[in-house]
């Protein structure tokens, strides 16, 4: 939850995480799919995606994104 406030995930994902408009639904989605999706955004892997999720994610660790992807799903 610190680390969400942090990045301020709860600002485009909505504080309860499942989203609006073309924001998706983190809330109850599979950790491993989250945890590849927010590697994939920091490692610059997925082309045509949004760059200020890359730059909220940038420099973030595995470890701190396997909890950010555990918290989101618990939401």
């Amino acid at each position: 939850e610190t680390l969400a406030t942090a990045l301020r995930c709860g600002s485009c994902h909505l504080p309860s995480m499942v989203g609006q408009d073309q924001m998706p639904r983190l809330a109850r989605q599979r950790i491993d799919y989250l945890i590849h999706s927010l590697k994939a955004f920091r490692d610059n892997r997925r082309p045509g995606a949004d760059t200020l999720m890359s730059a909220t994610v940038a420099g973030v660790s595995d470890q701190d994104l396997a909890a950010l992807a555990h918290y989101a799903a618990s939401r």
